[in-house]
């Protein structure tokens, strides 16, 4: 599927605005929490949930940003007007309108690899922090119902 077919740009869209209220309520919750001297014990996360937040963060964010800046030199370069149905992308792309094709064009890389090297410490980051229970959680699941079996 086409990430410009509407209905791909729609589910993109709102599962990355999910996933942005979800960072943000993790972060708020947590600082929230670590000033509640009952809750101290609980609310102290390991430096590297903070870090895997922020991350996750820049990635959601610049993904919206390269999505506003790709209709956006759609817009400009190619005379689309048929850009999808993509709502925050859409938003975002009225900033980038103003820049032109040429400024947008030289722009859009380097968003690129900002949005690239966030997922590539991302994926880094997996084997030392929480996020290697992507892995390990489905490989023990899958151990336990080989072991019921006998």
């Amino acid at each position: 599927l086409a990430k410009d077919w509407p209905a791909v740009a729609l589910v993109n869209d709102v599962c990355g605005v999910l996933l942005l209220a979800g960072i943000v309520l993790a972060m708020v919750r947590h600082a929230s929490e670590a000033r509640k001297p009952e809750r101290a014990a609980i609310a102290h996360m390991p430096k590297s949930d903070w870090l895997v937040l922020i991350l996750l963060l820049v990635l959601t964010l610049s993904g919206f940003v390269l999505e506003g800046a790709r209709i956006a030199l759609d817009i400009l370069a190619l005379g689309a007007t048929d850009t999808g149905l993509a709502p925050a992308g859409m938003l975002l792309a009225q900033f980038f309108l103003p820049l032109g094709a040429d400024s947008l064009a030289a722009l859009y890389g380097k968003l690129w690899y900002v949005h690239a090297i966030a997922t590539a410490a991302i994926v880094a980051c997996i084997p030392f922090t929480r996020l290697r229970h992507i892995f390990t959680a489905p490989f023990f699941i899958l151990v336990q119902a080989l072991q019921s079996r006998r």
